[in-house]
């Protein structure tokens, strides 16, 4: 009888542990999905900021330049 108290313990221990492995491996993807979501909007908007620059500067080079605080002698 009480080898059964013993199996029934650990099958209910094995269930917790795969249970709680599943929730921290959904999290983890999830907020590796929201990090790779936020680098695709950071990217988007870099190249909206480029497209414009473009028109109004009319030189990419040198709005580069600027952006990234080079000094040009």
């Amino acid at each position: 009888m009480e080898k059964i108290y013993i199996y029934i313990l650990v099958g209910a221990a094995a269930l917790f542990i795969s249970i709680l492995l599943a929730l921290i491996i959904a999290h983890w993807y999830k907020a590796s999905y929201d990090d790779r979501k936020k680098k695709r909007e950071a990217k988007q908007l870099e190249k909206q900021k480029w497209k414009y620059a473009h028109i109004v500067n009319g030189n990419p080079l040198l709005e580069r330049i600027i952006a990234s605080r080079f000094i040009v002698i």
